[in-house]
């Protein structure tokens, strides 16, 4: 990271940065880390809860604050 902090590569629009691949790898493992282990302990027709709850407690936050940041805070949760 301080390499590419160091570089100035984070301003470059066509550089991939390998700390943001990172991250956004991490944050993917972590939900289905999180799906697989909530999945051990449900019956088969219960799956898209299983999916919805590890959502929730992984990616919903860092998904939901990014569409509100990006539409001016008009994006609300789904409260179903």
């Amino acid at each position: 990271m301080s390499y590419e902090v160091d570089a100035n590569l984070l301003t470059d629009t066509k550089y991939v940065s390998g700390c943001r691949t990172l991250l956004r790898l991490h944050r993917g493992l972590e939900f289905v880390y999180e799906f697989l282990n909530r999945l051990e302990f449900v019956e088969s027709d219960k799956v898209h809860g299983c999916c919805k709850t590890a959502y929730e407690a992984t990616l919903a936050s860092i998904i939901l604050g990014w569409c509100e940041r990006r539409t001016g805070g008009h994006v609300r949760a789904d409260s179903g």
